[in-house]
């Protein structure tokens, strides 16, 4: 058995760095001479002979693949061998292994463009070497599994075409979304750059097909194709057959290979859809067997269901798979998948029958609300989910989750924690965070604004939020609270955000834009400073190249450079402005935003508040909320004789995702809420 553990963290100038450990599980020890350090990924060959293991270089980016193998259980005895280098310093390595432990799958990813060579894992595979697939091509994204001597290929790729498989009608979530609620839109703080603006989805997508729109180079969503696997390394993409075209109303996001068939997870209008591939053989044009869709189904999950997470389900042979469905009213619900005929069943009882929640719950517009009492897991006192759309300044719909404690009235007066994420194609989940039970029960809402840039509506939306259309996931987050404050939910000065990494760009940028929304935000380890991480001064970072799929390059692209001047929230902090309420962390062993990204910003902006103390702008701006809005204006004249606090939580052992301390998760947590709850 291989498993990894975590480098000492007082020896590694970073975190995020592992060591792989081989024990032998007869003799119940590790085995002598076999603790290979900073490892990234590894894979076992089939008949556990040789161990395959991927190295970073030295800026920390996995580049180089090599097998050991295993001489009588004794690593000592042992020899490694350099299968695999990646030059490009875009890319990064990755192992994986088919399900079916047939290939070891050498996986060559940057943010727009895949490559993957193959190994036979079998029982020769100390013998074989690294096939291509297909060669590294701009814009060609690829993923591989393997099914009955055939290749199936997740791509981005539409070069041929075939009739997709009868499919029942989309999105049977069983129940009604309803009419589309009007929503508030008071302009474009940021304007997105005319050469490359989307055209306005409301304009030209189709009514059931909500999350769809253009982006820099009309990137198209996820498409399932196969190639015989005994012309991988022979054939091109030419040569590669549909087997399910892309689907106008959902976005395939992964796939799990069964032997019996293939499980497609979708994204419909922000949630989740699964989808069962039956596939057979059939006799082809020149008397070769051909893989053919026989038949889709998709599985009727709960329509409570705003996020899923799929098991282990390592059985490649097995009849069904595991799945977890949760929203943020609902903790995680096992279930069941039988794969023969789609049935859906739940692995444990509710605690209380549908007919008390019934009694409980209390009417909702049919268009806000998600649960339903036919289908919703009871629970005392659930919190009440509703999904809304907001509309961007260029027409774009929005989702919006909202998350609040039953029978809280919209008095505009609540209290609102809005968290963004909108990077990368990474979905904000939706799903049950017990932790967010503390500010429901203090008479607080939670808002996740599922802004471009993230996967909720599959490549394009995330295209539609990336480099020159950054500033459109700006615009829909405070599209999205002007929604929550038209609906008189919360009211500015009321709102308090949330962020981590990337999402801090989004989030910080809209303080920025509009500061009299917000009265307090966290910014955990924030992507704050555009300009600064992408320049010649940055360029010896490990992600610097990797990161110009996403961000653009400015130092050779103008309009670039242009952007990131414009949005950077670090570089657009302003004197004269009164902003909120700010705590923000940072990690000296953080690989991904280095340190002085955060600090540098805290710095600025402590400055800024110092020497605008006392203003006379600031005094008119409170004066002319006051008249507006007596209590913002009372609750800000209190604040700023308080002064707003600037907070920098700062561990030297923390990194990107831990502050590094004992129970770190919940006392971070903990902080952050005691600080948000103190600012409003």
């Amino acid at each position: 058995m291989a498993y990894s553990l975590e480098m000492d963290s007082q020896q590694q100038e970073a975190a995020e760095q592992y060591c792989c450990v081989v024990r032998d599980l007869h003799a119940g020890r590790l085995l002598p001479g076999c603790v290979l350090p900073n490892v990234s990924s590894y894979e076992w060959s089939a008949d556990a002979s040789c161990l395959y293991y991927c190295v970073p270089d030295e800026q920390g980016r996995p580049s180089k693949v090599f097998r050991r193998t295993l001489e009588q259980g004794d690593a000592r005895q042992s020899h490694d061998q350099l299968l695999f280098t990646e030059a490009d310093p875009k890319h990064f390595v990755t192992l994986t292994r088919t399900k079916d432990w047939r290939y070891v799958l050498i996986n060559s990813h940057c943010k727009l463009s895949s490559e993957v060579h193959m190994i036979d894992a079998s029982s020769n595979s100390r013998n074989s070497h690294p096939v291509c697939l297909h060669p590294r091509t701009a814009g060609l994204e690829y993923f591989v599994e393997h099914w009955r001597d055939h290749l199936l290929l997740l791509t981005n790729s539409s070069s041929r075409s075939s009739p997709p498989a009868p499919l029942q009608p989309h999105c049977s979530h069983g129940t009604s979304w309803g009419a589309q609620p009007k929503s508030l839109t008071a302009g474009t703080m940021l304007e997105p750059a005319s050469a490359a603006a989307a055209p306005p989805a409301a304009a030209a997508a189709a009514a059931d097909s909500v999350l769809t729109t253009a982006g820099p180079g009309d990137e198209g969503d996820y498409c399932l194709m196969t190639l015989p696997a005994a012309l991988a390394g022979c054939a091109g993409a030419e040569s590669w057959r549909m087997l399910l075209p892309v689907q106008p109303a959902a976005s395939v996001t992964d796939m799990d290979v069964f032997d019996g068939c293939v499980v497609l997870h979708e994204l419909c209008d922000a949630r989740p859809r699964l989808r069962l591939l039956q596939l057979a053989e059939q006799q082809g044009e020149q008397l070769q067997p051909e893989l053919q869709a026989l038949q889709q189904q998709e599985v009727a999950l709960p329509g409570w269901a705003l996020a899923m997470r799929p098991g282990i389900n390592q059985d490649y042979s097995g009849s069904s798979m595991r799945l977890y469905a949760s929203s943020p009213a609902v903790p995680e619900v096992p279930l069941e998948v039988d794969l023969n005929t789609g049935q859906l069943a739940q692995l444990q009882s509710n605690e209380q029958p549908h007919e008390q929640q019934q009694q409980q719950q209390q009417p909702e517009q049919p268009h806000h609300t998600i649960h339903t009492a036919a289908d919703s897991p009871p629970a005392a006192q659930q919190p009440v989910c509703k999904q809304l759309w907001a509309a961007a300044p260029d027409g774009t719909r929005v989702p919006v989750t909202l998350l609040h404690s039953q029978g809280l009235r919209y008095d505009g007066d609540v209290p609102l924690l809005v968290e963004v994420y909108g990077a990368y194609g990474q979905v904000l989940e939706a799903d049950f965070r017990a932790h967010r039970l503390a500010l429901l029960q203090r008479g607080w809402a939670v808002a996740l604004a599922h802004v471009r840039g993230g996967g909720e509506g599959g490549r394009r939306w995330h295209a539609a939020g990336r480099q020159l259309l950054k500033p459109n996931s700006v615009s829909d987050l405070l599209a999205c609270l002007r929604l929550l404050v038209q609906l008189r939910v919360t009211s500015p000065g009321r709102i308090a955000g949330h962020a981590a990494s990337a999402g801090g760009l989004t989030l910080a940028a809209a303080v920025n834009a509009a500061p009299e929304l917000f009265s307090a935000v966290v910014l955990e380890a924030p992507f704050v400073d555009w300009a600064g991480a992408m320049s010649a001064a940055a360029a010896g970072h490990v992600l610097t190249e990797h990161e110009t799929d996403e961000w653009g390059d400015p130092m050779r692209e103008p309009l670039v450079a242009g952007m990131a001047a414009r949005m950077c929230p670090y570089s657009n902090l302003r004197a004269g402005v009164e902003y909120p309420a700010v705590l923000v962390t940072a990690g000296l062993r953080d690989a991904r935003v280095p340190f002085w990204m955060p600090a540098k910003y805290v710095a600025k902006l402590r400055s800024l508040q110092q020497a605008a103390e006392g203003s006379a702008v600031g005094v008119q701006h409170e004066q002319e909320l006051q008249q507006r809005a007596p209590q913002t204006g009372q609750r800000l004249q209190q604040q700023r004789q308080g002064r707003r606090p600037v907070l920098l939580q700062f561990a030297e052992a923390g990194g990107h995702f831990s502050m590094g301390q004992s129970g770190g998760d919940m006392k971070d947590i903990a902080l952050q809420y005691a600080f948000l709850i103190a600012a409003l």
